[in-house]
């Protein structure tokens, strides 16, 4: 088998990507795509596409200020392709899929015999955690990253280790960069990447200093495109990094931030290396937010201790397991909430390129296992072909059965409340849908179940206070807008709607009294309602008096 031509093994990793994605095809938009791709008046439009370079990713008002121009104009592109249709966007990922799993093996065999270097793309290419990244348009800029980081790691691995980097070689790295930050900003974990390369496998025999001025240029390079793309996004959006915050932080306590992100530890490591059972939320309760060192937290310690000493033993014996170990943590670090705060706690798509480190580590493991010796047994590499296969095939049908989850919302809200049953945006979502097919008692129920799991996400609770409003149900919506300013004082609708909810239930002073906060703080539209509630009084009869 080792003498299979590459182009047959080539054509084989583009199938099994090809394969394990295009169930997605008859899907429609769903999640994000909705506010992202079908609502965002600016992906409908190709007049000025130099315009996405000086806007946020999300549409104002409708998401975190992030910035991925390239991402938004790709976006427009295959909307101007399919005229606003679904199917392109679809199609589109797919061969980015496959395109993706062509660059690890690439990558791959840089590092590992053929063989090997097949088996690592074929895991991922059919890897049941890259489902939502595939079927969910939006998810394109992760395989994008996954797509030209690996690109850059092989031609560096490529350049290096034939001699010193040229100037072309710093030039291409240095535009794969940059092109990669356009589309996400986790790109921008590729300096240490190749910090790693070079220390763990990159085959030079100098050492010190020398082979650090060698070095200094393509780094220099990278950290000053780095520098520019960050303070272009600075200026763009407002700020050095992103605003949005999950709510499980919002107490500001770093050892709550801590001991969450030590206990999502142990859900990544089943994610990578079992993934059958899959879900599109992971927040609380599914996952819980942790306070104290309890045994889930000390079972994340204990991982990332065991992976770092594996790493460290593995340095010189086996560099490539080494190498995959660290990969993932380092492509995991921006999002895992130990460095600063993120919007969420663990999300599917947010390990697609860590899940690169996983194959290289898990056949970097296999190869160094193989007999050496001429003329030893060929058991192993039969068992361990035959274990490749048996996990190739149960993730080409895992992946190509979940990718219909994501159908549209309707199905995936369902489908989300029962593979997350303790997560209360779940089950929020699902209610969502049980409101919008007529079933208002059931959507009511589900939705207070969501709050009682978890009461400290305000806009969860607005939402069901909107809902009230709209059924003229003052006294329920009013109660919900009350527990979002319990939690956040300065929320503007909340306070707004609590104001229209008190005159509509004849509580005028009380909507004086909080439509003269709101005014005092210059909330939009304050004095409005504060003049509207002088009006009423004033329309009212004056009470008189009688003696008796």
């Amino acid at each position: 088998m080792s003498r299979v031509p590459t182009r047959w093994l080539t054509a084989a990793v583009a199938g099994l990507a090809a394969g394990s994605s295009f169930t997605s095809l008859r899907n429609g938009f769903a999640l994000d795509d909705i506010p992202i791709i079908l609502r965002n008046p600016a992906v409908h439009v190709l007049s000025a596409p130099w315009a996405y370079f000086t806007t946020t990713y999300w549409p104002a008002d409708a998401g975190p200020a992030l910035y991925r121009p390239l991402t938004v104009l790709g976006f427009a592109l295959q909307w101007a392709a399919g005229d606003g249709a679904p199917l392109p966007f679809h199609l589109a990922s797919i061969v980015l899929y496959a395109a993706a799993a062509l660059a690890i093996f690439w990558l791959a065999r840089q590092l590992l015999p053929p063989i090997a270097a097949f088996g690592a793309a074929a895991l991922f290419a059919v890897h049941p955690v890259h489902v939502e990244a595939v079927a969910n348009v939006v998810g394109q800029p992760e395989i994008i990253v996954g797509l030209l980081i690996p690109l850059a790691l092989g031609w560096y691995l490529r350049a290096r280790n034939a001699g010193p980097l040229g100037a072309r070689d710093i030039v291409g790295i240095g535009s794969l960069y940059a092109v990669a930050l356009c589309f996400k900003e986790h790109a921008l974990v590729l300096p240490a990447l190749l910090v790693l390369a070079e220390c763990l496998v990159v085959r030079e025999p100098i050492e010190g200093p020398v082979r650090v001025r060698r070095l200094l240029p393509v780094f220099l390079a990278l950290v000053a495109t780095l520098v520019v793309f960050w303070t272009v996004r600075t200026t763009v959006t407002g700020g050095l990094v992103g605003r949005d915050i999950h709510p499980a932080f919002r107490d500001g306590l770093v050892s709550t931030r801590l001991l969450t992100a030590l206990g999502v530890i142990p859900e990544y490591m089943r994610l990578l290396l079992f993934p059958v059972h899959l879900s599109a939320d992971y927040n609380p309760q599914q996952i819980p937010v942790l306070t104290t060192f309890d045994p889930r937290a000390a079972t994340g310690l204990f991982l990332l201790a065991a992976f770092v000493a594996i790493a460290w033993w593995t340095r010189r014996r086996a560099p490539v397991v080494a190498f995959g170990i660290l990969w993932i943590g380092v492509t995991l670090f921006p999002v895992s909430n130990l460095l600063l705060p993120t919007g969420i706690l663990l999300a599917e798509r947010t390990l697609f390129l860590p899940s690169v480190g996983m194959v290289l580590a898990v056949c970097g493991i296999a190869e160094h296992l193989q007999p050496t010796r001429p003329g030893a047994p060929a058991a192993r590499q039969v068992l361990a072909a035959g274990v490749v296969a048996v996990l190739v095939l149960g993730g080409l049908v895992r992946s190509a059965t979940r990718q219909l989850v994501w159908r549209d919302n309707a199905t995936l809200f369902h489908q989300t409340a029962l593979d997350a049953p303790l997560s209360y945006k779940a089950l929020a979502a699902d209610a969502v849908t049980l409101f919008e097919s007529g079933q208002e008692a059931a959507g009511e129920q589900e939705y207070r179940r969501a709050i009682e799991l978890y009461g400290q996400d305000p806009n969860v609770i607005a939402d069901l206070g909107d809902w009230y409003l709209g059924k003229r149900r003052w006294a329920d919506a009013l109660g919900m807008y009350q527990r979002v300013l319990a939690l956040v004082p300065t929320h503007w609708s909340a306070t707004s709607r609590s104001i229209l909810c008190l005159i509509n239930l004849d509580r005028l002073d009380d909507a004086e009294r909080l439509a003269r906060v709101a005014a005092a703080r210059g909330d939009r539209g304050a004095e409005e309602k504060l003049a509207y509630v002088d009006k009423l009084r004033a329309s009212r009869p004056a009470v008189q008096s009688t003696t008796h």
